[in-house]
């Protein structure tokens, strides 16, 4: 190949667009559009290997002339991208890549700016995108307002571009959005580049030159064939499930009902529940809540007087241990054998028996403090034989406790989560948990409690799950230590999480977290299939029992707000829904609401 490549990035500091250049500007729409066809091929793979900027992208020049050079090489259509060779392991095809992982975010953040500096014929790094995706995202948002408001030409409006500009940006939160309705991972991608950033630059270069690339099934075949990343082997390791930072904001109460006020959250509950959330006698099909956690432990020498009384115990139906090498043995399956050491699982079970008075529990023992350990031994070891702090060891992270959980319950609450770094290295446990809310199981995670300076963990960060932050009885989420900062784009679902009222070995505790916050927001779910069950048709049922039905009826009609950045406070009894409507005209108004009316 004759002649020598050159940085985008120098091209458009020496040639910044020209107004009245209609030639100029149809080079760089096709040049925008060939690398948008360029990610579709191979996003995600192991040729997307660095954050796209100008400085990255490289034209072919065929020794023309300097001054000519934009116009001459875009004409040609000779650009790459630099890219290493990849080097796989003996067998290996792919390398494993989390379609939903932030630094995705950050990468199609990047592609934005890029998508921005050629039209603009500006320069910026890719670097800032990597380091501070937040402000780079906020930058571009404005910029993209200015520019589907201002930038008009005398050929027509640049809406389209601004909108690939705008889909590229928000790339994460479509994905999120689209993943579970589609069949697998690539074609959620697939159809969030194609709807949201191919189609509008396609409209957009029609515009300009009747000659606007297609898509050939050749290539978008080649897409299809790529081949899955194989499961790899991790050595072993200690992981948190959850922070200190519960045990730190648990602390002995003596005024057991800090929570009197008429217009805490406690009080508008108990008044929601007693008004709408009647129970038949002998339901065919309560609801059923599984609780993952530390277990579960009803002191009958010390014990506590909520859980005592009214049958409440009665409404745990099934016990399991998977600390134990034989999880399904039949000594595993009662109150002794998930008897909790910790507390954290019990404070999680009380919540979801409180706020959720008719629902069924299922326990899940599969720790006996806030860590695992993991290791290549494909087998379950009794924590007896470990030192002390005890440490569950689990096989690759067996994921048989989910898949219980999943066979038995509607609802799954996970009160823990792990550095994203770390759950990565799970592909199968994350499997099963898409697994499950393509089963129509609803799952609700905490969000943590790394305040400012972390972000949702996993599992609250993988599609289909609800993350939960914490608020308090007044419903604002007071203590910034604790929840991270709301996202942008996405659900920041929040509920009862800050000094709640409980009970652990004798006395009365106030308890706070998002560990906390979770099993609350798990009930009022559970309360809203409670309700459909009863009340509503069976496809309405089944509209609501899967993650896009409740997420939809959380966000239109059970917060306190519908902007983004903010935390979305869960108050079932919100005006217009089910406050002052008879319980016929609450079923009538979600009938319309699962129809989408």
């Amino acid at each position: 190949m004759t002649g020598h490549f050159l940085p985008l990035s120098l091209l458009l500091d020496e040639h910044p667009q020209e107004p009245g250049n209609f030639d100029d500007k149809i080079f760089r729409f096709r040049l925008a559009f060939q690398l948008a066809w360029t990610v579709y091929q191979l996003f995600p793979g192991p040729w997307i290997q660095k954050y796209w900027n100008s400085a990255g992208v490289h034209v072919h020049i065929n020794d023309i002339p300097r001054e000519n050079a934009f116009a001459n090489v875009l004409k040609l259509s000779r650009v790459y991208i630099p890219c290493s060779l990849p080097t796989f392991p003996k067998g290996r095809q792919g390398v494993p890549i989390d379609t939903g992982e932030v630094q995705y975010r950050a990468f199609f953040i990047s592609f934005a700016q890029l998508l921005a500096d050629i039209v603009k014929g500006e320069v910026h790094d890719s670097e800032l995108a990597r380091a501070q995706p937040d402000v780079v995202y906020k930058q571009l948002r404005e910029e993209v307002r200015r520019g589907s408001d201002d930038s008009k030409d005398a050929m027509g409006t640049m809406t389209s571009y601004w909108k690939a500009v705008s889909g590229a940006l928000r790339y994460h939160d479509l994905y999120e959005c689209e993943r579970p309705y589609a069949t697998d991972e690539r074609s959620a991608i697939k159809k969030v580049i194609g709807d949201h950033i191919i189609k509008h630059l396609k409209d957009h270069l029609k515009k300009w030159d009747t000659k606007a690339p297609q898509p050939s099934l050749k290539s978008e075949g080649e897409l299809e064939k790529q081949q899955e990343p194989e499961h790899r082997d991790y050595s072993g390791g200690t992981f948190i499930l959850w922070s200190d930072e519960d045990d730190k904001y648990e602390r002995t109460q003596t005024d057991r009902d800090s929570s009197k006020d008429q217009n805490s959250f406690s009080s508008h509950m108990n008044r929601f529940i007693g008004q709408h959330i009647g129970c038949a006698e002998n339901p065919p099909h309560p609801v059923r809540v599984a609780i993952i956690d530390t277990g579960f432990l009803h002191d009958r020498m010390d014990p506590d007087p909520y859980i005592s009384s009214h049958g409440v115990q009665a409404r745990i139906i099934k016990y399991r241990n998977f600390c134990l090498p034989d999880p399904d043995g039949p000594s595993n399956n009662s109150p002794a054998s998930t008897r909790d050491n910790h507390g954290h699982g019990t404070h999680v079970a009380r919540l979801v028996l409180r706020f959720a008075p008719h629902a069924e529990i299922l326990i899940a023992k599969v720790t006996n403090s806030r860590s695992l350990r993991v290791t290549k031994k494909h087998q379950l070891l009794d924590v007896k034989r470990r030192l002390k702090p005890p440490l569950i060891i689990i096989a690759d992270w067996d994921p048989k406790a989910l898949k219980w959980a999943g066979e038995h319950a509607d609802i799954i609450n996970l009160s823990f989560g792990l550095r994203l770094g770390e759950a990565s290295q799970y592909k199968d446990l994350q499997d099963e948990i898409t697994r499950l809310v393509k089963a129509r199981k609803l799952i609700f995670a905490a969000a943590s409690n790394t305040g400012g300076n972390g972000t949702r963990p996993w599992p609250a960060n993988q599609l289909g799950l609800f993350c939960i932050h914490a608020a308090n009885e007044p419903g604002k989420p007071n203590r910034v230590d604790m929840n991270p900062d709301p996202e942008e784009w996405l659900d920041n679902f929040s509920t009862l999480g800050q000094e709640i009222n409980s009970y652990w070995k004798g006395e009365y505790r106030s308890i706070s977290g998002t560990s906390f916050a979770t099993p609350v927001a798990a009930a009022i779910a559970a309360n809203v299939l409670e309700f459909a069950r009863h009340k509503l048709s069976a496809d309405v049922v089944t509209h609501f029992s899967s993650y896009g039905g409740m997420r939809t009826l959380f966000r239109s009609h059970m917060v306190n707000n519908s902007m983004n950045g903010v935390y979305h406070y869960l108050r079932p009894w919100k005006e217009g829904l089910w406050d002052g409507r008879t319980e016929d005209e609450v079923a009538a108004r979600l009938e319309l609401i699962a129809a989408g009316i």
